[in-house]
């Protein structure tokens, strides 16, 4: 296995076309990095670029201590896999999984026992004589991982292998990844769309947008102390809600109050009227989970850090035994992730939600970074 060093990398495809702006972050060995960004972010750009399928406009890629810029992607001693599976048709499962194998000169006794214990592992083991056409796609992206992990290679590329995937089939997979890693410990770049993914897998979570890193941090970090406006969108789904407001005194603590008449308006339990002083009067911008809003009779969190607004329900989309709660404070969409609500019932009526401002979280609107505030409680 080995770390992957990269240092000031860019890539441009064209004068005006830049997809990924001057990137440096080192992959320890062994490790599981997530790379989350939507699309167009530059993600899959810097796998190919890692994998040797791009050449980069500037800067170096380092696997182990060796700088790879300028080596074939055979000899780089990696192994990627893309959404969609990319298998031989003409060769069998078999033969699909032996493939790295058979190039690298492994022996008949090796081959035959990776390929066998692969596909146990993957859950293809009763496939292997099948063609790729009879395939299903779920079938064809286990196959595709099968083969890219059967002979072991020192890093692990993931393009988003499970994103065509239905969700059940999705989070099974997940959890087979994550055993996998534990179980072989192989560097491994997993890029996706997906932020419940991101946070799962990745032992840290590197944020790109736009071809720039915006956060590189431990899994729980990136969620709990989003370094700015875009990360905190990006690193949940429903997104974090956003809400323009002034900080005013209150006694000896400090008090939201939301723009433009919305009813959003209470005090902060983790901040105190000193450590806040600079900011007083200033627009800030609020962000708050939909997983931290509630209906008020259902919420489960201490009334201290937890009161209630007056708000309207304009939709819901039931989920089951939950449910996303649309809803407008008179001066901004809210989304609310219930855990209780789970019908249609009181649309457009007023409804009281409770906000666990304990967890709230403030964000300069000029900069959009966080607000890092001293001697906070």
């Amino acid at each position: 296995m080995a770390k992957v060093v990269i240092t000031h990398l860019s890539k441009f495809f064209s004068a005006r076309s830049q997809a990924l702006h001057d990137l440096t972050f080192e992959v320890a060995d062994r490790e599981c990095l997530a790379i989350l960004g939507p699309a167009g972010s530059g993600k899959s750009t810097l796998l190919r670029l890692v994998a040797g399928l791009e050449s980069p406009s500037a800067g170096d890629i380092f696997i182990g201590d060796q700088r790879v810029n300028d080596l074939a992607p055979k000899v780089r001693d990696v192994a990627m896999v893309f959404r969609e599976a990319s298998l031989y048709p003409a060769m069998t499962v078999w033969e699909n999984i032996a493939f790295g194998l058979r190039r690298r000169h492994f022996s008949k006794e090796k081959t035959n026992a990776a390929v066998s214990d692969t596909a146990r592992v993957f859950g293809v083991a009763e496939l292997l004589a099948q063609k790729p056409d009879a395939l299903s796609f779920a079938q064809s992206q286990r196959v595709a991982l099968a083969r890219a992990v059967a002979w072991q290679p020192k890093v692990l590329l993931l393009d988003d292998p499970l994103a065509h995937l239905e969700a059940e089939e999705r989070a099974k997979l997940r959890a087979e990844l994550r055993q996998l890693h534990e179980r072989l410990q192989t560097t491994i770049l997993f890029a996706t769309a997906d932020p419940g993914e991101a946070l799962s897998l990745g032992e840290r979570v590197l944020v790109l947008d736009e071809g720039n890193a915006r956060q590189l941090d431990g899994a729980r970090g990136v969620y709990e102390r989003p370094a700015n406006l875009r990360v905190a969108q990006l690193s949940g789904s429903p997104p974090m809600n956003l809400l323009r407001g002034t900080l005013k005194k209150e006694g000896d603590g400090v008090r939201f109050v939301e723009v433009e008449g919305g009813t959003v308006a209470g005090r902060l339990p983790h901040l105190n009227a000193a450590s806040a002083e600079e900011r007083m009067g200033a627009e800030v911008i609020l962000g708050i989970r939909p997983e931290d809003m509630e209906l008020a009779d259902l919420a489960l969190w201490p009334e201290a850090d937890a009161p209630a607004f007056p708000m309207i329900a304009e939709y819901v989309e039931p989920r089951g035994g939950s449910a996303i709660l649309h809803l407008q404070t008179g001066a901004h969409d809210l989304v609310c992730l219930s855990q209780g609500a789970s019908d249609r019932a009181g649309l457009g009526r007023r409804v009281s939600i409770k906000v666990n401002l304990a967890k709230a979280h403030l964000f300069d609107p000029a900069s959009s970074e966080r607000i890092v505030w001293r001697n906070a409680i």
